[in-house]
């Protein structure tokens, strides 16, 4: 088994997952998820006896997925440690599109305070609407995009300032 982090609609939280040659199995809640490899970055996900095809999108140290308009982002926790110990604002400063598509809307301004998990700008991929969501508290520090235009998942669409773990109770 191995230790992962994950944020389901913005909320960390850790759990093991059992890894073998072409899937893995991961408990959430006393639910299975089982992810079997079915080509690059497409996965057969199995929970409750339902099976849906998903993709997955790597960018950099974490994988974004879209399922049923719930997000979820895998990554290894050492990013955050990494991160903490260099001093600097880690992944959560930068915002990225979970998968290539189009920016539908825009839901926050620079200056704008967010919250973790907050709705922050819509894309569209594969003729879903996607949310993006803050994966840190912060201020909106700028945009890179605005309504229709299309987008990657290798560069940022919005910066954060984040508000110190400190400064958040």
């Amino acid at each position: 088994m191995i230790r992962h982090e994950f944020v389901r609609d913005g909320v960390s939280f850790a759990t093991d997952a059992v890894v073998d040659e072409n899937s893995f199995l991961v408990s959430v809640d006393g639910i299975e998820f089982r992810f079997v490899l079915r080509g690059t970055g497409r996965y057969r996900l199995s929970v409750d006896g339902h099976r849906i095809a998903i993709a997955a999108v790597r960018v950099r140290d974490r994988y974004l997925v879209d399922i049923n308009g719930h997000q979820l982002e895998f990554r290894d926790p050492s990013s955050d440690t990494i991160a903490a110990a260099g001093g600097s604002a880690g992944a959560g400063d930068q915002i990225f599109a979970p998968m290539p598509g189009k920016v539908v809307k825009l839901l926050v301004s620079e200056g704008d305070d967010v919250e973790v998990g907050q709705p922050l700008i819509i894309v569209e991929a594969m003729k879903m609407e996607n949310q993006v969501r803050a994966g840190a508290a912060g201020r909106v520090a700028s945009i890179t995009v605005a309504a229709g235009d299309q987008v990657d998942t290798e560069s940022p669409l919005i910066r954060l300032d984040l508000v110190p773990e400190s400064d958040q109770n």
